[in-house]
């Protein structure tokens, strides 16, 4: 190939230390925030609301899945966090 050889670039681990980093701080502000709890309880009454409205079937499954997603990836993030403390 001589010439026409392809370069390779190579990920430093210090780049993806700090990305890691970063995230990590980024998921710590949003468990130590005192937001996300009363946001998910507060989301879970509008879905059902704005269902209800729609006519839409189902709007108290919705929106009881919904708050039960978010309340268990709330848990993951916080167990993440907890990890990298």
């Amino acid at each position: 190939m001589g010439t026409n050889e392809k370069a390779t670039t190579s990920i430093s681990h210090s780049s993806s230390s700090a990305t890691s980093s970063r995230t990590v701080t980024v998921l710590r502000d949003i468990v130590q925030s005192p937001w996300p709890l009363p946001y998910i309880a507060m989301v879970t009454p509008l879905v059902r609301s704005i269902w209800n409205y729609m006519e839409w079937s189902n709007g108290g499954e919705v929106a009881l899945s919904l708050s039960h997603g978010l309340l268990i990836l709330y848990f993951i993030i916080s167990q993440y966090v907890r990890r990298y403390e």
